[in-house]
Order: C-alpha cells, then structure tokens, then sequence
C-alpha cells in the first residue's frame, strides 16, 4: 500500500473522528451557553455567579451526594429527578468555574478573604514570584471540586451514567485551569523555592508539587509529568520544526482533515507517546526521558489497579484523557497555525501573538507567544518589555497578532474551514505598526497556511476533504 493511500486512510478516519466530537462538544455546548444567559439574566442567577467558587464547591457535593441517593419514588420517575438535579449541578460547575478561576488568576484582583490571603502568604514566603501564589489557589480549589466526583466514580464498582456526567462536567469545568497551570509550572516551576529558604519551607513545597504531578493528575485524568517533558523538552526544544512531535508545519493548516490529522496523531502520541520517547533517545536526553517513564508507568498501573476494581471507571477516565488532548490540539494547532513555509524553522513567524484588549498582562503571559518561545525561560511578568525592545524585528519578518477574545477561536477555525481569508484578516495584523491591505493580508495569511517541508501530506482526496470542511465550519 503506497505512503498516499495511507495518508488518505488515516486522513479520513481522522476526519470522521474529528467530527464526531465536534458534534458531541456543539450538543453539548449549547446547554451550557443558555445556562449561562439564564443565570445572568436571573437576580438569582446574578447572585449565583457573584459567589462563583463557593457556588461551584456547593453544585460539586450536591452532584455527588444526589449520584449516591437511591431513586426516592418509583424507579423510573424517582431515576429522572435525581438525573435532572445531577444535571443542573453539573451545568453549574461548567458556568461558574470559568468565571471563579479568570477571578483567581487575574493578577489585578487582589484577593479577598482570609483564607485566600493567608495562601498568597504562605506563597509569598517561599516563593520566587509573589504573584504565581494564585496558582497554589488553583491547585487547591481544583482539588476541593474533584474530590467528591471522584469519590462518588469510586464508590460503586459499576459505572452509573450520573456519576459520568458529574465527572465529565467537572474534569471539563477544570481543563482550562489545569492546562495553564500545567503549561506554567513547566516553564517556572512554580514549587521550586527562592534561594536562602529554611529548610521547613523547601519540604512543604516539595510535597505541594509532588501532590500536583502525581495525585491531583491522576485524578483529573492527566499522565504525571507527560506534559512538562514533551512540551519543554521537545516543543520547546525544536520550536515547532520538523523535528518536534506536535509541529504543525507539515500539514495543510487552513484544512480540516490537516487538523483533524495533526490533532488525532497529537491525541495518539498523548496516549502512547512512544513518538516523543524516540525523540529524546536519538536526543540521549536522559533526566526527561526518565522522569517521562516514570509518570507513565505510574499512570498504567494507576489505570490497570482501577480498571481491576471497576472496568468502566478505567475506560471513562482513558476516554476523558483522549478527548481532553483532542481540544488541547486545537489550541497549539492555533498557536502555530500561521508558518512561513519558506523558513517554517523562525519562531517569530511561525507562531501566533495574541492581542487582548482587556487585560495588561497577556493572560498571564500566554498572549506573548512569540515572546515566550523566543525566552521560555523568562518569567511572563517581563515579557512586555522584552517585546518592546523587539517590535522592530516582529514588524521586518511580518509577525501576526490575531484578536483575542470570547469565541475567538471557533471563529478562527470556521475562517479557514471556509476558505474565508477576508474574514480572518479581520481578525489579524502585523506586529509592530505595519498597515498592509486587505488583499496582501489575505493572501500573507494563505501562503501562511499552506504545508511545508519535504514530508508534508494530502491527507484526504476532495471529494471527502470538501464536505468534511463544510460541515465542520458550521459544528464548530
């Protein structure tokens, strides 16, 4: 069978995968959008989502306690009510974290509350950076939100469909937060105590990191130490050139079966990652290569002791896994989306900067994306002026700023899944002040966008690559 029909076959399984969870996340997504107008609209609504976290912490053990309850009336009408309440708990969580952890996080709300204070000063006096003490927050109300779903997965040996839905609305509630604080602590390491500490202070965050990398990531269905090793030690590494796993170069960026593609061979890679294991062997990069082995082998035996206990808890916390590294394709193939495919090696054009109005701090440092892979190792409080310094730069080799904001990124794929470059050029610019036209950003933006390298691929023929956009466009 030649390398073409392969590529094709695997294009266009990749393809009906692909859309299949987009279907899943739209069904799903727009319960959770009318919730949330509901909510706003509602006085008490507005008062809910005033105590997000607390509100978030009461739907998180009302869902657990409700998955444990036995049907009050008659089977079937009893089964619905309990079913019905789990599923506002669970439409809750998903409307309230996201406004309980951008309150956290935000580096201009200071925090409230005695609890709160007392965390950012115990941080304060171990740590290197003051303000990465929201982070030891995160961790904590993560753990607090996860506990009782996870307890109630445990509790019975058969698999229940409400205890599916409370912990897949809760891992999800999560996934934005942990993600970040994944992609920080590998850069910053935000345990790593300043220097001169007493010896009491290295020990608690010793046991704070150990609990985030082992405990909290199982739980949460995430591969202790996975993400930190392939992210730094080969993304960062190779900067989205051919030779990193995840680069982007290689595949048509402005088609879908190219991310559907690249997303499924991310997905696979983040189940077996075998792929990234290569890598740092060919590399004789050791320390990652056996700190990548040992969160592994922590997780199978994690998976194969639960699975001896309860098949379907294994299988539903595996599915979880797979479909959260699906979504997390879609940022980074975002993130890379727009490569000079003359020189795909030059990070400052083959990676996206994020402009966001209304905040100063670039999301934490996660807008400067040019800036964090020209200095990775540079804390993202300084990332503004290290920029500034190189606006010159950005503007010669034509570096893009895309729009950041709420439903951005849907509307940064459905651009390209319609071949709609005059829409996504409003949604861009040129770094450092260059005005260009209509027409020379669009077509800037379609060479950006077309395969590079000596091993790029057609992934599917048109006559399933066509419908599939087309669809595709209109799920996302």
């Amino acid at each position: 069978m030649s390398g073409t029909t392969l590529a094709h076959l695997f294009g266009t399984a990749a393809a009906g995968i692909t859309l299949v969870l987009l279907l899943v996340f739209r069904l799903l997504s727009e319960p959770v959008a009318r919730c949330g107008v509901l909510l706003e609209r509602s006085a008490i609504g507005k008062c809910v989502l005033r105590r997000s976290f607390l509100s978030c912490v009461a739907a998180s053990f009302a869902g657990a306690l409700l998955t444990s309850v036995d049907p009050p009336f008659s089977k079937a009408p009893g089964t619905a009510i309990l079913t019905t309440g789990i599923i506002a708990c669970s439409l809750l969580l998903l409307t309230a974290a996201p406004l309980a952890f951008g309150a956290i996080t935000d580096p201009r709300v200071m925090p409230t509350g005695r609890v709160r204070r007392s965390l950012r000063n115990f941080y304060a006096r171990f740590g290197r950076h003051e303000v990465d003490g929201a982070w030891l927050e995160v961790l904590l109300a993560a753990a607090l939100l996860i506990t009782p779903p996870f307890v109630a997965l445990l509790a019975a040996p058969s698999l229940r469909i409400e205890t599916v839905i409370l912990l897949g609305a809760t891992l999800w509630a999560l996934r934005r937060p942990l993600v970040d604080f994944e992609h920080g602590d590998s850069h910053y390491a935000f345990f790593r105590p300043r220097v001169g500490v007493a010896p009491v202070g290295r020990r608690l965050f010793r046991v704070l990191d150990w609990l985030s990398k082992y405990p909290l990531a199982l739980a949460t269905a995430r591969i202790p130490n996975w993400y930190a090793v392939q992210h730094v030690s080969v993304h960062h590494a190779e900067d989205n050139g051919f030779a990193d796993t995840q680069s982007t170069a290689p595949y048509d960026r402005a088609s879908f079966v190219g991310f559907a593609a690249c997303s499924q061979k991310f997905a696979l890679s983040g189940m077996l990652p075998l792929d990234v294991v290569r890598y740092l062997l060919r590399k004789g990069r050791t320390k990652p290569l056996r700190r990548l082995s040992l969160g592994y082998a922590t997780y199978v035996a994690w998976v194969l002791l639960l699975a001896a206990y309860s098949p379907g808890a294994a299988l539903l916390l595996i599915g979880i896994r797979y479909g959260s590294l699906v979504a997390d394709a879609a940022s980074f193939f975002q993130e890379h989306g727009l490569v000079d495919p003359e020189h795909p090696e030059v990070i400052v054009t083959n990676s996206l900067h994020y402009i966001a109005a209304d905040n100063d701090h670039g999301s934490r440092g996660e807008d400067y994306h040019i800036e964090h892979h020209l200095h990775p190792g540079l804390h993202w409080t300084l990332y503004p002026g290290a920029m500034a310094e190189r606006l010159a730069a950005y503007e010669a080799l034509q570096a893009i700023g895309f729009s950041e904001g709420t439903g951005q990124l849907r509307a940064y794929y459905r651009c390209l899944w319609r071949n709609d470059f005059a829409a996504l050029a409003s949604h861009t610019r040129v770094l450092g002040g260059m005005e260009m036209a209509q027409e020379e950003m669009e077509k800037l933006l379609r060479r950006r966008t077309t395969a590079a390298g000596p091993h790029r691929r057609d992934f599917a023929a048109p006559w399933i690559a066509q419908p599939a956009e087309w669809l595709a466009a209109r799920l996302i």
